[in-house]
Order: C-alpha cells, then sequence, then structure tokens
C-alpha cells in the first residue's frame, strides 16, 4: 500500500485545525505541519494529533514556508491542505484508492468557497446559495520526486513543476472556508496578498503568473480606486505573456504557456467598461490563439454581442448579434458540470449564462424559450432581479398577464427594485392586458416617477414605455421632464 503525508503550513489556527484534521482522519501515514509562528494552540493541537512540526521563521513567501515541509516526509504521495478547508465526505477512500492506482504525478481537487462559516459541508457542496463562485479545479495530490517544488510567495503554486507531468481530475471536493469575508477580514488576507504580489511583480515582472494573481486580486477588491488599477496589472502581464511566447514554437502555446484566462477575463472587462469593443475583439481573439477556452470568454464574447445589438442600425445586424450573443451563451451553459482550473466569473455556467439567453431569446421574439431559460437562471439563483422581471416580462408577451403581474407584486414591495422603471412598467402591460386601466394607469405613472427621481430603465424596454405613453388609455403618463 502507497503512503500519503498530508502536509500543512499553519499560524494561529486553533479555531481550523481540528475539523481539518478530523476531515482526513484515516488517510494521512505522516502528518507535517510547518508553523509560522503560532500563539494560540495550533502547536498543542497538531502535536496531540501525532504531527511532526516544523518551526519556520515567516519570510513572507508561502511557498518557501511549504517547501518546509519537504524535508520532514518521506511519503510516496504529498497531499496539500489549510486549516480552514475540509475534505468531503468519502474523499479519503477515494484519494486512497487514486494514490494505490497510481498512474498520475499529479491529482486535482474540487475546491468549493463556502458563503458562510456555520454552512455544512454537504450545502456548500450542494447548493449554490451556500458558495462563493463556482467549483474549481486545483492541484492538491502530489507525487514526490526531486524536482519537485512550490514557487510564488503568494497563491503559490507549482505550474514550472507540472510541464510535462500526469494530471488527473480526482473525483474529490474539498471545502474552504477561509474565503468568507468575516474570517478574509479578520485576517487582512486581501492587503496582504496585494502586498505580497506587488512585491512579487517588482522581483519577477517578466513572469506572467504574479501579474495573473495581482490583476485578479485586484479585481476583487472592495475598494473601487484597486479595482481600477486591476486593468494595468493584466497590461502587465498580458505583455509579459506575449514576450514569453515569442520564445516558444507556436504549436506548443496551448500546452506550455500559463494559461491566459484571468489576464484575458480581466482585461476584457475593463475594455467593456470603456466601451472599447473592437479591444475586446481583440484582446478573445489573442487568448484563444494561445490556448484559452473557457466560459469566462464566452461570457465577454457574448456581453460584446449584446453591445453590438444596441448599436445596430438595421434588423439584420441586430438579429445576427442576438444570434451570436445567444450562441455564446449556449457555450456557458453547456459547459456547467465541468471543473476548470482558472478562476470562473460567479454563476457562468449558470445563472449568468441562462439570464442573458432568456433576455436574448424575449428580444427575438420567443418568449417561450425565453421563460425556459430563466427558468433555469431562478432555479439557481432565485432571487436574481433582472431574471425575475425577464421572467414577468415573457409571461406578459406569452399572454400570461394575470402570471406575470403575480411575479412582480414581491418586486415592486423591493425598495431597491422598485426605485428603477422596470418593474412598474411591466406590470401597468400586464394590466393593459387584463383590463385594468386604472391601475395601468398607476403603474405607468411609478415608472415615470422612478426615471424624474434618476432610476433606469433596460434598454430594451424603451419601446414599451413608448407604446404605453401613445396608449390612449394611458394619456395621463407624460414623457419625463414634460
Amino acid at each position: 500500500m502507497t503512503r500519503i503525508a498530508l502536509c500543512m503550513i499553519v499560524r494561529d489556527e486553533e479555531q481550523w485545525l481540528p475539523g481539518c484534521l478530523q476531515s482526513v482522519a484515516g488517510l494521512a501515514d505522516e502528518l507535517v505541519v510547518v508553523d509560522t509562528g503560532s500563539s494560540d494552540r495550533t502547536v498543542a493541537l497538531a502535536v496531540a494529533a501525532g504531527a511532526v512540526v516544523v518551526p519556520f521563521v515567516w519570510v513572507d513567501d508561502f511557498a518557501a514556508a511549504r517547501n518546509a515541509a519537504l524535508a520532514a516526509t518521506r511519503c510516496e504521495w504529498l497531499l496539500q491542505l489549510d486549516a480552514d478547508e475540509r475534505l468531503a465526505p468519502g474523499a479519503v477512500a477515494a484519494l486512497r484508492r487514486a494514490c494505490d492506482e497510481g498512474g498520475f504525478d499529479c491529482g486535482f481537487l474540487t475546491l468549493c468557497n463556502a458563503r458562510r462559516v456555520d454552512d455544512a459541508i454537504d450545502d456548500v457542496l450542494t447548493r449554490p446559495g451556500c458558495r462563493y463562485d463556482e467549483p474549481t479545479a486545483l492541484p492538491r495530490l502530489f507525487r514526490r520526486d526531486d524536482e519537485f517544488r512550490w514557487q510564488g510567495r503568494v497563491h503559490e503554486n507549482v505550474s514550472a513543476w507540472l510541464e510535462g507531468r500526469r494530471v488527473r481530475n480526482l473525483d474529490v471536493a474539498l471545502v474552504h472556508y477561509g474565503y468568507t469575508p468575516e474570517v478574509a477580514v479578520a485576517r487582512g488576507k486581501k492587503q496582504r496578498n496585494l502586498t505580497l504580489l506587488e512585491r512579487w511583480c517588482h522581483e519577477q515582472p517578466d513572469n506572467p503568473l504574479p501579474w495573473t494573481y495581482l490583476a485578479w486580486e485586484r479585481q476583487g477588491a472592495s475598494d473601487p480606486a484597486i479595482v481600477q488599477t486591476a486593468a494595468e496589472a493584466a497590461d502587465a502581464g498580458w505583455q509579459a505573456l506575449a514576450r514569453l511566447a515569442a520564445t516558444i514554437p507556436e504549436h506548443a502555446w496551448s500546452a506550455r504557456l500559463p494559461s491566459p484566462v484571468a489576464l484575458a477575463t480581466v482585461k476584457a472587462m475593463h475594455q467593456l467598461g470603456r466601451g472599447a469593443l473592437d479591444d475586446v475583439d481583440a484582446t478573445l481573439r489573442q487568448a484563444a490563439r494561445w490556448g484559452a477556452r473557457h466560459p469566462n470568454l464566452d461570457l465577454l464574447q457574448a456581453q460584446i454581442a449584446e453591445r453590438r445589438v444596441d448599436a445596430a442600425v438595421d434588423e439584420a445586424a441586430r438579429a445576427a448579434g442576438l444570434d451570436d450573443a445567444c450562441q455564446a451563451y449556449e457555450r456557458c451553459l453547456a459547459a456547467a458540470g465541468q471543473v476548470f482550473t482558472d478562476w470562473l466569473i460567479d454563476g457562468a455556467t449558470s445563472w449568468f449564462p441562462a439570464t442573458g439567453l432568456g433576455l436574448c431569446r424575449l428580444a427575438r421574439g420567443d418568449p417561450s424559450g425565453a421563460l425556459a431559460a430563466l427558468s433555469q437562471a431562478l432555479a439557481t439563483r432565485p432571487a436574481h432581479t433582472p431574471a425575475r422581471l425577464g421572467q414577468a416580462e415573457a409571461l406578459v408577451d406569452a399572454d400570461r398577464p394575470a402570471e406575470a403581474l403575480a411575479a412582480l407584486l414581491p418586486l415592486l414591495d423591493d425598495e431597491e427594485v422598485r426605485r428603477h422603471a422596470d418593474p412598474w412598467l411591466l406590470a401597468a402591460h400586464a394590466c393593459v392586458a387584463l383590463g385594468q386601466l386604472d391601475d395601468a394607469r398607476l403603474f405607468t405613472a411609478s415608472a415615470d416617477a422612478a426615471l424624474a427621481g434618476g432610476g433606469t430603465i433596460q434598454r430594451s424596454r424603451l419601446p414599451r414605455l413608448a407604446a404605453l405613453r401613445a396608449a390612449p388609455q394611458t394619456t395621463l403618463l407624460a414623457a419625463p421632464g414634460s
């Protein structure tokens, strides 16, 4: 039977360490814990669990700490976990079986980020509302050899070692509780990561990897000023990737280049925010040349198509844009259930493209198809307002105004939603179809008030508003500012 070592780095983890060790009970033949300066009971708990504790003076380098564990174990297989992670039920047997069977050098586990620290493991694994983002595959099980090393001050990785190695996606899930806001804030993870990544980028400006992590870390910041600097990091990483690509034969790009997905995602998101659609196109085309295939990029392609629909000058261009958007959204949905090694935009294979697909089908005059897609979105994200509004609009167009009005009434009680014109406008249309003209007048007046108060309306619904204003039964509705 093969032997497995569990390797961890810790610091003040008495809250989390027992749960992690409980989840791996019966798996590890060796337990190596690298302690970077705990002042609580972490070391005592590790020793009581039978661990070899390796003291390590922190040097602002997570890879250095992880590599310190290698000298303390002799096992053939190394499993890397953090104290705030938990193996899913059944994972111990699956990992032991995979190691016994062999045939690979690196096993990828599926990581799910819990939304709350008190969510049960099963809930995080099975209920999308209990986790952030979508599951991501990460390399965590390694067959040791003399060349195995971690690299990187933070978001440490084994990318260099992986080149040419045999990899396998294991049917093993991992739940991470340290991504929850209360844990991240309490530990200052965001600022720590930004500081270490900026230092790493300064030390290795030609390495695309630290720029990739820095761009994504900045993109996820709560401070808008930091978010705006994400594009700068993405541009620097993009240039570094281009320089690296120039040293590699084109036929080997997809195998030997670091993944461009995260850089392309951040770069294109900022280009899209500026309305630079041709630049987004160029970014996505270059990412594809470098071997990128990912739902994030399909989502961005759909966003370009929708923007071009808005700018279309004739019906043929509008129809072509809607077709392109629908196809891109359908590619995202076809990827549902797959696990990717690059970060996914939240909902990238579920509620996000399902909502977009539903609204595009609605714009194509297909309310039945729209309802199918929007129902799919709401099954995953029941409170998603754009999907709920789209569903009501599709019900109006499907000659089901009573159901539309029933779907809208809860939204009209939502203080944030009712600030905008869309729910009032759709409710007015439903009332007109039902012959409830007095209510239609009230709802259209409320839509007008929302717009006058700074509320918005979805661009595609402007013709509906114009039709209401033109209808004799709603002449009380005047244009804003008239």
